[in-house]
């Protein structure tokens, strides 16, 4: 049996990890000095703590001691079993780090590095669930090698709809913070072998340039279409949101899923941000 596991920045739902036995590892945001796992509080706090202090939350990866809890806890209830864990972009977070070294006081548990993030690394995940079921516990490598093609395929972008919380995490600066404020500019935040990227900017509000924003990031398609999985901060409109996801479905996606942010995303995107994410088709 292959049981998978993630970190929490995956966005997945409880109700989802859940219902497919998949564990989530916690990772962390820290504000006035005391660390919260992300996913047991209301995002809304990172935005009252902006509000008052003008700065963005530190976040942390998830520790040893949390890996090696959740491996005893899976090794306890799955006895016998093969662990997978699929982590958080390794070049954005200690979290890959800290699960190789927690794996070593453990029996087949293997770590992949997702190059992802939030719902791409969510997407990937999903594929994992999908595809464990096909192979028995000696061949978790093939199974790595087959969603090492699956990452490498896969598309993640985020548009902040505030500027404020990247000019806070230091990701721009001042001069620029003000000549895209001037300017109504937002910047489309892509995964580029892991790292977080700005890839170009838009002029307008949201609902604006959410067209643009979709028909850019189809462009780099084709895709599959059997899903793709949407995103947005606490904060974005309702109405937006609705629209985003009639843009995916009349693009062809067979199921399409709308995730809430968690805390760690929304510490970088900010209130309102939105992100897509799918899996391109082999060439």
């Amino acid at each position: 049996m292959i049981v998978i596991s993630t970190d929490s920045g995956s966005d997945l739902t409880k109700a989802y990890a859940q219902a497919n036995g998949v564990y989530l590892a916690p990772m962390y945001v820290i504000m006035d000095g005391v660390e919260y796992k992300d996913g047991h509080f209301p995002v809304e706090k990172i935005f009252e703590y902006y509000d008052r202090t003008k700065k963005i939350p530190s976040t942390s990866g998830v520790g040893v001691s949390d890996y090696t809890q959740m491996f005893e806890q899976i090794q306890a209830e799955h006895p016998g079993c093969t662990v997978l864990h699929i982590s958080y972009s390794a070049v954005t977070t200690v979290s890959y780090q800290n699960a190789m070294i927690a794996r070593e006081h453990f029996e087949n548990i293997y770590v992949m590095d997702a190059k992802n993030v939030s719902v791409g690394l969510g997407l990937l995940v999903r594929r994992a669930v999908e595809l464990k079921e096909q192979y028995e516990d000696g061949q978790v490598e093939q199974l790595i090698a087959r969603l090492e093609d699956v990452a490498r395929r896969l598309r993640f972008s985020f548009i902040p709809d505030t500027l404020d919380y990247l000019l806070a995490g230091g990701r721009i600066s001042n001069v620029a913070y003000i000549g895209a404020n001037l300017l109504r500019l937002k910047p489309l935040i892509k995964l580029d072998n892991g790292y977080l990227v700005a890839a170009k900017k838009y002029r307008g509000r949201m609902r604006q340039i959410l067209s643009r924003c979709w028909a850019d990031f189809m462009a780099e398609g084709p895709y599959e279409l059997d899903i793709a999985c949407l995103c947005g901060v606490p904060g974005v409109d309702p109405g937006l949101m609705a629209e985003f996801e009639g843009l995916a479905r009349a693009a062809g996606f067979r199921q399409v899923i709308v995730e809430a942010c968690g805390g760690v995303i929304s510490c970088h995107g900010g209130p309102a941000a939105i992100g897509m994410a799918a899996i391109r088709a082999r060439d």
